[in-house]
């Protein structure tokens, strides 16, 4: 019986069914680790999402404020810059905490899960998880880029951020 503490275990219903999750059985699967591939390829449709995302907030900037391209570098660097890291963090974060996949990763077949070895497909990371691995992304770029060397070599294929955020990449 189930223990979701929400007074329907005491007479047998497993809540988890009437939100549609599937309740973990012991002969289901664990998640094979995702592959190098399948990660860099929704790495690199993320990334060409979110630059699309962010020219049309800077061309729709510029025509708001009647200005031509050649004339991006007077716009205030730091509010623009802040604004951008805060809409491509929030689609990041926000689509990992929803469904553990972001456009990019569904494209690739591969879903964030908690980092515990015997999670499930239906285990979603927390939103607070999500945002630490999104926050984290900085942490693993930053030194030239050496944080995703794991990802791509490692035992494991968790990245810095992945570990931080005790998250894992694995094929949908």
């Amino acid at each position: 019986m189930p223990e979701s503490g929400d007074g329907f275990a005491a007479i047998g219903v497993d809540t988890r069914q009437s939100v549609g999750l599937r309740a973990p059985s012991k002969t289901s699967a664990r998640y094979a680790t995702a592959s190098a591939g399948a990660r860099i390829l929704g790495g690199l449709i993320d990334a060409a999402i979110l630059v699309g995302i962010d020219v049309i907030v800077v061309y729709l900037t510029l025509e708001i404020c009647d200005m031509t391209f050649s004339q991006v570098a007077s716009l205030p660097l730091a509010p623009l810059l802040t604004f951008l890291a805060l809409l491509n963090g929030g689609y990041l974060a926000t689509f990992v905490a929803a469904n553990g996949q972001t456009i990019g990763k569904m494209a690739a077949g591969t879903r964030v899960v908690p980092a515990d070895p015997g999670a499930h497909a239906y285990e979603r990371v927390s939103f607070g998880q999500a945002v630490v691995r999104t926050a984290s992304y900085l942490v693993s770029l930053l030194p030239a880029g050496l944080g995703f060397v794991p990802a791509l070599v490692g035992r494991e294929r968790r990245a810095v951020h992945d570990r931080l955020a005790d998250t894992r990449v694995v094929r949908a």
